[in-house]
């Protein structure tokens, strides 16, 4: 399939972000070829739009050699297209998989382009907060020529010198001790990310093996193991940058000067003026709960493309593997039912502004994703399950992982106890007052599931809940949906 957008042609699919599909192509005019990540614009939140705002200041703003370039911004009427840099040799995740480990010296050369990235972006006031194998590019499959690339920054996050942050955002395996301990965190909690990707390289697997969040948070207290060829460096770089304490774990730039990159630096001191010289101070994190637009243009101002995408047939077939059913993936299967349905409730709920529904609908989600979580805990453990073993189950994991940081905050900004006796006269009102169709029985449906779940839900509410499935089941029944 052949995309045309303004002067690029976008080929072949050849990966995925976080929230986009990345094609290979070219420029029509120069022939340079470029990756384009096209990012569905028909049904955009919040969260998105977020997302794709803060990649693109965060590319636009950037000078650095060891970041992704961004070339341009190209909007369409279903799409917004980033035209980037293009990496031959794909992500550092899939070179380990590869490859297995990777020889220090090369090591050394790339780690330090990614040190040297790190800073430069503190030195701008940013935090990646999402550090890993799948975010860091190769320039080309000569990995001895081969540089690397800082890459998807949809998690970024701009702070000063004396600031924290404190959402919970990133790969569990990758996240730093104080961001599981619901504390604030600072440039810090990246070197702990940049840590754990260390040891990943070096010895071609994961520092923490482990099966739950339970278990990782135990490990990443206990002394680390290492093979027997890793050099004495190399094993003290990872023990300082795995420091659980983050007090006393170095910065970037101490890190200069550590033994490991002697090859590459000669600098012993930090300067008295360096940002990992100054002291942090506490600061609350608020606006991290709210959306800003962080570009330098809004999602509207970004450079209409008045050319049309244009697609020609892609003569190559889609293979697509025949799903084996078995017991661990029929409860897959229905705990990603459970998360849709929670799901479809938040979403259907995130704009009403009365508390008095607000607050029981994110208890009941709470509720419901806590026993979610303590569902997935088991199936991990009983499958004995890691996040190689099976990949379908590991990103459900994942996300239902998210959801749960997600729903804690929400609980804890609650700042009035629920009062759910005024809740189901509301529901009671609402109910009474919906659309007869599809759309608008599904809300009284969920709405009425949340009150009857109470073991103090009048009568009342139970007989329109009742009414309430009876007129479903007839809407599909007659196809009305």
């Amino acid at each position: 399939m052949v995309k045309k957008i303004g002067n690029y042609e976008l080929e072949s699919k050849i990966g995925e972000g976080n929230y986009g599909i990345v094609y290979l192509g070219k420029n029509s005019n120069t022939k340079e070829v470029v990756a384009g990540k096209a990012i569905p614009m028909k049904n955009p939140n919040s969260k998105l739009l977020k997302q794709m705002e803060t990649e693109i200041k965060v590319l636009k703003s950037s000078e650095c050699p060891y970041i992704i370039k961004l070339h341009d911004v190209l909007k369409t009427q279903n799409n917004i297209y980033l035209i980037m840099e293009f990496c031959g040799g794909g992500d550092l995740e899939n070179y380990v998989k590869s490859h297995g480990k990777v020889e220090e010296q090369i090591a050394c050369r790339w780690l330090s382009q990614l040190l040297e990235s790190c800073i430069y972006l503190q030195e701008k006031g940013i935090m990646h907060r999402d550090i890993k194998l799948a975010n860091i590019l190769l320039t080309s499959k000569d990995d001895q020529n081969s540089d690397i690339r800082v890459a998807d920054f949809g998690f970024a996050r701009f702070l000063n010198e004396n600031s924290f942050a404190a959402t919970q955002l990133g790969t569990p395996l990758f996240m730093a001790p104080e961001i599981f301990n619901n504390e604030h965190y600072s440039y810090k909690a990246d070197v702990w990310s940049l840590g754990v990707l260390t040891y990943e390289i070096l010895t071609g697997g994961p520092v923490f093996i482990c099966r739950t969040l339970a278990q990782l948070k135990k490990l990443q207290q206990e002394q680390i193991i290492f093979p027997e060829h890793l050099s004495e460096n190399a094993k003290s770089l990872i023990r300082n940058m795995l420091t659980y304490d983050h007090n006393t774990r170095p910065s970037f730039q101490q890190l200069r000067g550590h033994a490991f990159f002697r090859p590459i630096y000669n600098i012993n001191e930090i300067p008295a003026d360096s940002i990992a010289a100054s002291p942090q101070v506490h600061m609350d994190d608020a606006e991290d709960n709210f959306y800003e637009v962080l570009g330098n243009k809004s999602t509207n101002e970004i450079k209409e493309e008045v050319e049309e995408e244009k697609y020609y047939p892609d003569e190559q077939s889609v293979v697509k593997n025949e799903i084996q059913l078995g017991v661990l993936d029929t409860k897959t299967m229905d705990l990603d039912c459970k998360v849709e349905h929670i799901n479809d409730i938040i979403n259907q709920f995130a704009k009403v502004k009365k508390l008095v529904v607000k607050n029981p609908v994110i208890k009941f989600c709470n509720e419901k994703i806590v026993g979610i979580f303590q569902e997935a805990e088991r199936i991990v453990c009983d499958y004995s399950l890691t996040r190689s073993k099976d990949l379908l189950f590991s990103e459900l994991y994942e996300k239902i992982q998210s959801m749960l940081i997600e729903s804690n905050d929400a609980v804890e900004r609650i700042k009035k106890k629920v009062d759910y006796v005024k809740f189901f006269l509301e529901v009671e009102g609402e109910v009474k007052k919906v659309e007869k169709d599809l759309d608008g029985v599904k809300k009284a449906l969920n709405l009425l599931e949340i009150a009857v779940e109470r073991p103090e839900c009048p009568e009342v509410l139970k007989q329109q809940q009742h009414d309430m499935l009876v007129l479903y089941k007839d809407l599909i029944r007659r196809e009305y949906y």
